[in-house]
């Protein structure tokens, strides 16, 4: 018996054209893809993003201050350098990137003008990464490439910077100058390469420094950008713009992301639980409506009682308390006596008149309005 098999007719050019068929542009970030960390990145498995609150939607203290540091978004601080910059003003705004996918952003206003800029004065927008986060992926005694992503806006276009330092600051740093031609937003990415040296192992691991214009001091020389250099200790690009100092001037941020690789993955949009959680690792605030009960202790002299406060995350550190509107059974908190223990503030609460009956209870609550309560445990 003769059994006939047939085929079809097969076109090789066709086939061989389809070898050139493109992957697309996360398909050929895999393809390039070195390591599987790498490719586990690129499809989203685990954290990815290195920064809290990249995308400003907590904002414990409050949304808008005329004051510098840590006052409005949580996690993010800035400062106009010195008093010769003039004042400033910082801000979660709801104006965000139309195709960027981000509903808030972080903005910093100079409300004021100077004629010049101090050699010493160092304006800026900044976060900082715990060392502690770096550790646990290994950046430490395993150098890899990190990318940074962040969308921009700003008033003032022509040459800004952003630098990634070490925790030590003078340690390395790698500051890269790029150009902002509109005044609309703008999405920036940098890849840095791995690190020369080992990075401390202090309570800071990395710093991100956004320059609004510094002095002769933090000024780096435009030959040593784009590259890692050590001893330096400055963080802005000799050409920037001025922020600092320029009445109206204002830079906005939104969704920053930095991650171990080196390509710029989708931001990783966390959900609002595990957002807040984590800033609340780092600082904690409690509006405290009117009668309030903050703790309930023991008194063990007649100016104060002992007790324990639950926190909802337990602080990183304890670096200071703080409160408005609080009484200790009718006469105002003068201070507190509380340490960090097992994830809970324990310790004393304190009145400046006597009169507490020792061996009774006695409790702290607020009184009035715009009463509260915070603890602080930020790098």
């Amino acid at each position: 018996m003769v059994v006939k098999v047939s085929k079809p007719e097969l076109n090789l050019r066709e086939k061989i054209s389809e070898l050139d068929k493109p992957s697309g542009i996360a398909g050929e970030a895999m393809l390039r893809a070195e390591t599987p960390h790498e490719q586990q990145a690129l499809i989203g498995v685990g954290r990815r993003n290195l920064v809290i609150n990249g995308d400003f939607r907590i904002a414990q203290r409050g949304t808008t201050s005329t004051s510098p540091n840590y006052k409005t978004v949580d996690r993010w601080r800035s400062t106009s350098g010195s008093s010769a910059n003039g004042t400033m003003h910082q801000a979660q705004t709801t104006d965000g990137p139309a195709n960027g996918g981000h509903a808030y952003s972080y903005k910093f206003t100079s409300t004021s003008a100077t004629s010049s800029v101090p050699s010493g004065s160092d304006p800026w927008i900044k976060y900082e990464v715990a060392s502690e986060d770096l550790t646990n992926l290994k950046l430490y005694d395993w150098k890899k490439e990190l990318t940074l992503s962040f969308w921009i806006k700003t008033n003032q276009p022509g040459q800004h910077s952003i630098s990634l330092n070490s925790g030590n600051f003078s340690g390395a740093n790698y500051t890269v100058a790029y150009d902002i031609n509109s005044t609309d937003w703008q999405k920036v990415i940098v890849t840095y390469p791995a690190p020369p040296i080992d990075l401390p192992s202090g309570n800071v691991g990395l710093r991100l420094y956004w320059s609004l214009g510094a002095g002769a001091t933090y000024q780096i020389p435009l030959a040593n950008t784009n590259k890692w250099v050590t001893g330096q200790g400055k963080y802005e690009a000799v050409g920037n713009t001025r922020i600092a100092g320029i009445n109206n001037a204002f830079v906005q941020l939104a969704g920053v992301q930095l991650e171990l690789g080196k390509v710029a993955t989708p931001f990783e949009h966390r959900s609002y639980g595990e957002e807040l959680a984590l800033c609340q690792r780092y600082y904690q605030h409690w509006n405290l409506p009117s009668y309030t009960r903050l703790a309930i202790g023991f008194i063990d002299i007649n100016t104060r009682i002992m007790c324990t406060i639950p926190m909802p995350v337990q602080l990183r550190s304890l670096v200071s308390v703080g409160h408005n509107g609080l009484t200790l059974e009718g006469s105002a908190v003068s201070s507190f006596g509380l340490t960090l223990t097992n994830g809970a503030l324990s310790g004393s609460i304190n009145r400046s008149n006597t009169g507490l009956t020792v061996g009774q209870m006695a409790q702290a609550y607020a009184v009035g309005s715009g009463a509260y309560f915070f603890a602080n445990g930020e790098l």
